[in-house]
């Protein structure tokens, strides 16, 4: 009798410890392992398409803030993306980008002057930086911050 309750009690008490030590949170969402976007092309023609804006999409790589800009190959004009994120499922963040940013960019930038050939199309970069808030806290991000660039074919 007394080995009964001993048998008993220990499968209790080990049953008790043993699912203390099972964390079950479900799936969860996956953490992202580099900083990337959506896509690594953007087309925008002013006089065809029905959109007024470029939708930039990235997945969040957490405790991170990000930092949005224009560039291109010719010149050293950079422009700052405004705006805050948007977050979105599964830790999607977005950006809108106006079509008259871009212009404005490119006006600015003289990119469509016929100096670097056409005078109608160019490429720009819209580059992504992301920079680790706390260093202290696993990221993938490189510690003095990562930045990745997508080529928008610009059509006047």
């Amino acid at each position: 009798m007394n080995k009964l309750v001993y048998v008993i009690l220990t499968c209790i008490f080990t049953s008790i410890f043993l699912s203390s030590c099972v964390k079950e949170d479900g799936a969860g969402v996956p953490r992202a392992k580099s900083l990337f976007l959506e896509h690594s092309e953007y087309n925008v023609d002013l006089e065809n398409d029905t959109v007024d804006a470029l939708t930039l999409r990235w997945i969040d790589v957490m405790n991170a803030k990000y930092r949005v800009y224009l560039s291109n190959a010719y010149t050293s004009d950079v422009e700052e993306v405004s705006g805050q994120p948007v977050v979105g499922e599964l830790n999607t963040l977005s950006l809108k980008v106006p079509y008259a940013f871009l212009k404005d960019y490119v006006e600015k930038a003289n990119l469509l002057s016929g100096n670097y050939g056409s005078t109608d199309a160019i490429d720009i970069f819209i580059n992504l930086t992301g920079i680790p808030i706390d260093a202290s806290q696993p990221s993938a991000l490189l510690p003095t911050g990562s930045t990745i660039k997508a080529t928008i074919h610009f059509k006047k």
